[in-house]
């Protein structure tokens, strides 16, 4: 276990942990949870009224490091991993993620999700070294790389994510918690009553005049309801000393709070195909990107009808899509 250092540094040390994930604008090229539902819910009332991940990691601590990206990300491979693999208590490099930033992916000691999903992507993550510790400042943390980095990438190449998307909707949260088995990474404004949060991991709505401390990285890992109020179950990465052990409750209502919200796609879902489109058709590459940027959705049995006529109505709610995309580029 980690030294615990709330005695010491109280409330400004959890000051000094937020600020390192990093707002990125909505890009045309973000694909869209919609396009990777399960399926298996067809409304709200379908979904249990609480749900508990099955099985989380140790929470972990990023101690003075701005590195909750890096651990957030880790926390979420592992959860996948013990899932669908089987892998018990498998840790993932938090130091490899947060040291395999490029160019323009980052600025200090901040990450952006999306960026660091998609080093996730193309790269994948080394499982975590014995005795290697992950809380590294970032000059280390390269330099380690640098030194072992064809052993690290070779290992990580073997546990690359097969997508991510992004989440809009509450439906969207539940069927990847529930029927996905994956959670919600997201990206949270943080304000000065979330450094109050005791033992009871109880999030306040943050009034109007209160300060904000920038962005910070968390996971959604369910859902429950206490004392008549809905809220979502987040894994910080701040010790076993915070909140609930290392647990804390967001009002469902506030969820104007997570400023993006997003889901690593189980390969079982990303894999998705249309009955009707074949593999060697033209346009199955356009097809597919389309969908996974959620331009389009095709048709409730499975089929998207490639040859069928294009109505006004649809091509209205494909140029409306494709604006609201527009309006949120750089």
């Amino acid at each position: 276990m980690e030294k615990d250092l709330k005695p010491k540094f109280g409330k400004s040390y959890f000051k000094s942990l937020t600020g390192g994930c990093l707002y990125k604008p909505e890009s045309v090229k973000d694909y869209e949870f919609s396009a990777f539902l399960s399926g298996k819910s067809q409304s709200e009332v379908d979904f249990p009224d609480a749900y508990y991940t099955l099985w989380t990691p140790e929470v972990k601590n990023q101690q003075v490091k701005e590195t909750c990206v890096a651990h957030a990300l880790a926390s979420a491979s592992e959860i996948l991993e013990r899932y669908y693999n089987g892998g018990k208590n498998q840790k993932y490099s938090t130091a490899f993620i947060y040291a395999n930033r490029h160019e323009g992916q980052y600025d200090g000691e901040g990450m952006y999700i999306s960026q660091a999903l998609a080093n996730l992507k193309e790269d994948g993550v080394p499982k975590e070294e014995t005795g290697y510790t992950f809380n590294l400042d970032y000059p280390d943390a390269k330099a380690f790389l640098s030194q072992n980095g064809k052993a690290l990438y070779d290992e990580a190449a073997k546990h690359k994510i097969a997508g991510y998307a992004r989440v809009r909707s509450e439906y969207e949260i539940k069927d990847a918690l529930c029927n996905q088995k994956t959670p919600v990474i997201v990206g949270m404004t943080i304000y000065e009553s979330f450094y109050d949060v005791d033992a009871t991991g109880i999030v306040s709505i943050p009034n109007n005049n209160e300060k904000s401390y920038g962005g910070h990285c968390m996971l959604i890992t369910g859902y429950t309801k206490m004392d008549g109020v809905d809220y979502w179950i987040v894994l910080n990465s701040w010790g076993e000393y915070f909140g609930d052990r290392g647990f804390c409750y967001v009002p469902m209502s506030a969820d104007n709070l997570f400023y993006e919200k997003w889901a690593i796609v189980p390969k079982k879902f990303a894999g998705r195909e249309f009955s009707d489109v074949e593999n060697i058709r033209w346009s199955k590459a356009y097809i597919d990107k389309a969908v996974k940027r959620g331009l389009i959705e095709g048709f409730p049995d499975g089929t998207f009808k490639p040859d069928g006529p294009l109505t006004r109505e649809q091509l209205c709610v494909v140029l409306s899509k494709l604006l609201n995309k527009l309006e949120g580029e750089e």
